[in-house]
């Protein structure tokens, strides 16, 4: 009885030790995975970081698109400038970046202004006399919130150096309507520590109450790097791009360009692909060059919900041709809840890949078995887009507008090296798509490109294939969707060989 025991026990002992080193290897493996893939890789060669080595980079495209070249690179003083400038310096800043900047003390009160408040806005200057709180700015708003986060700020410049930005809604006064600012704070130093700061108050590029819309005549200034812009400007109805006349004159085929901001974006005006596709059309229609507008209606973020809410303003405009192209915000708005959800994992096997699909060893090697099954993307796909978009273009054709579809492109795991394969898995892919890596996000994008397909076929809608053609990597794309002026100057080339036709028997040429 005792040697039983003691082989039972011997037994259980070896059982245990097993399950130990098991727990221990796993664990290292677990450890090493999250090593391996948390690194920081070297950034392709091609995706440039600043504006004057994309001009170095991609000189022949500035060539053929922004005439005449060499065009001087727009500069405006920095905002820094203000935190060691003298008062008549402070002064010529501020006029040079159309901004109302106001000194204020280490109590927050305001000591001295500069420039002027924004255009029909004068009447704000009341609540900024010398002596008076910075926050009585925040008076006109009429929310006890916006006047806290104010005192937060302030707070946080004079302690650290540093604060966050904040933007402001100013409701509407006298003949002036409401306006959205952005403020921005810049310490004033001496002899080492914060004893000043600066306030800079401009208009911002974005409609008030939170609407996803630029303003009219908007500019943008320091956020270029971010988006890597050299000149951002929006027309009169608050779009990127020359103005545009209401109601539309007699004989003009009028185009416009649907989507976010692989729509919107361009390194210039005259960078996007609305842009450079209108200069195609015209070089390859001469002879009605003056007929043919192209214009760019996408904003930053724009998903296909506010794309709706968009579409009396673009039947407004009196189009005959809309080209969508948009995807990934869609998929990006709701992906992180679906993802957590019973509907991506509805049966017990989907859930077990689920739980195994935590583990960053297993991802390392089964990452395309461990993710949900295309008939659960394709129904994602569908309720968060594909619906929509089958409304927004039916509502379009209704009023006799030719909808277009792009396919939309990313960069091609096949055509890159495994070290840029490797940024791009651990730089930006978990940040759109947690668990992700580029060759599944390519996955659930070409499922996205070949419903958008199938709805094109159903609807009678010209589909263009701008993925299928563009296969390209990091000389075309900087990230997931965004991309180079050279990647930017394809799309349009994409877009221009297989809209031209319709063009042409709208315009009536054979």
């Amino acid at each position: 009885m005792t040697m039983g025991r003691s082989r039972v026990f011997r037994t259980l002992f070896s059982a245990a030790s097993m399950l130990a080193w098991c727990c221990v290897i796993a664990g290292g493996l677990e450890l090493w995975a999250r090593v391996f893939t948390g690194g920081v890789p070297q950034a392709p060669a091609t995706i440039c970081f600043s504006l004057t080595r994309a001009r170095e980079t991609y000189t022949s495209v500035y060539e053929r698109h922004m005439k005449p070249w060499p065009a001087p690179m727009p500069t405006h003083p920095p905002m820094e400038n203000y935190g060691v400038q003298d008062d008549a310096q402070r002064q010529e800043t501020a006029e040079a970046r159309g901004e109302w900047a106001l000194l204020f003390d280490n109590q927050s009160n305001i000591v001295r202004t500069y420039g002027s408040p924004p255009a029909g806005r004068q009447q704000w200057s009341s609540h900024a006399a010398p002596g008076q709180a910075l926050t009585e700015l925040a008076v006109p708003v009429e929310i006890p919130q916006v006047a806290e986060e104010m005192k937060g700020r302030l707070k946080g410049l004079l302690e650290t150096g540093f604060s966050p930005n904040m933007a402001m809604d100013l409701p509407a006064e006298g003949d002036a309507a409401p306006m959205r600012v952005d403020i921005r704070f810049v310490p004033v130093r001496y002899d080492g520590s914060v004893r000043q700061g600066i306030a800079a108050i401009r208009p911002s590029i974005w409609m008030p109450n939170g609407k996803k819309h630029f303003a009219p005549r908007a500019a943008l200034l320091d956020d270029s790097n971010l988006m890597m812009m050299e000149r951002f400007t929006a027309n009169n109805l608050g779009y990127r791009g020359p103005d545009v006349v209401l109601p539309k004159p007699a004989g003009v085929l009028r185009i416009v360009c649907v989507g976010g901001s692989t729509t919107v974006e361009g390194y210039d005006d005259r960078l996007t692909y609305p842009a450079m596709l209108q200069e195609m059309l015209r070089d390859r229609f001469s002879g009605a060059a003056d007929r043919v507008e192209v214009v760019n209606c996408g904003v930053f973020g724009l998903a296909s919900p506010e794309e709706m809410d968009m579409q009396p303003e673009i039947l407004a405009m009196e189009p005959d041709i809309v080209i969508y192209y948009n995807g990934i915000n869609d998929l990006f708005n709701h992906y992180k809840f679906w993802i957590e959800s019973g509907e991506a994992w509805p049966t017990a096997g989907d859930l077990l890949r689920s739980l195994l699909g935590k583990s960053a060893f297993l991802r390392r090697f089964w990452r395309d078995r461990l993710i949900p099954t295309d008939a659960a993307f394709e129904r994602f796909i569908r309720s968060t887009s594909i619906d929509n978009l089958e409304k927004l273009f039916s509502a379009y054709q209704a009023r006799g507008v030719a909808v277009t579809a792009c396919s939309f492109a990313g960069p091609e795991p096949e055509v890159l090296s495994r070290g840029d394969c490797l940024y791009a898995d651990t730089q930006f892919v978990p940040q759109w798509f947690q668990d992700m890596d580029l060759r599944t996000y390519t996955h659930m994008r070409g499922l996205f490109n070949a419903t958008l397909k199938g709805l094109c076929r159903d609807k009678n809608l010209l589909y263009i294939p701008v993925a299928e053609e563009q296969r390209a990597g990091f000389d075309q794309f900087t990230d997931l969707c965004h991309m180079t002026p050279k990647g930017i100057e394809t799309k349009a080339q994409i877009v221009f060989n297989h809209i031209a036709p319709l063009v042409a028997e709208r315009l009536g040429i054979k």
